[in-house]
């Protein structure tokens, strides 16, 4: 599997990885709150559009941050349109813990743990 970051630095900045782990904690948040309250299976679930505007980014800028979480399938797609994202904490915690982020998110010493 080619790095997350094969295209920025080798590691991320810290802007980048409060900006990455916020999405995943999000998303993460996102999916722990269950079905919405008119029974639809996925509308409680993020969009991008949703996400870029509670992170202050320009859509086009947020997609290429939310494409580094897919890339290790701890974010997916879970609709077609409007495409609506959830958090897989089994796939977080099947990958190695030499990614950053993986570190991050999985490490109870962090402030960005999730589980």
């Amino acid at each position: 599997m080619t790095s997350l970051f094969s295209t920025m630095t080798d590691y991320p900045t810290d802007t980048d990885m409060e900006l990455l782990c916020g999405i995943a904690a999000t998303v993460y948040q996102a999916t722990e709150t269950g079905q919405s309250q008119y029974g639809e299976p996925h509308s409680h679930l993020p969009t991008a559009h949703d996400l870029a505007s509670h992170f202050g980014m320009k859509l086009d800028k947020f997609k290429k941050k939310l494409k580094m979480l897919k890339q290790y399938n701890v974010i997916h797609p879970v609709s077609a349109s409007p495409k609506r994202y959830r958090f897989d904490v089994y796939q977080l915690r099947q990958q190695s813990s030499n990614n950053p982020i993986i570190e991050q998110l999985t490490d109870p010493d962090s402030p960005f743990y999730i589980v």
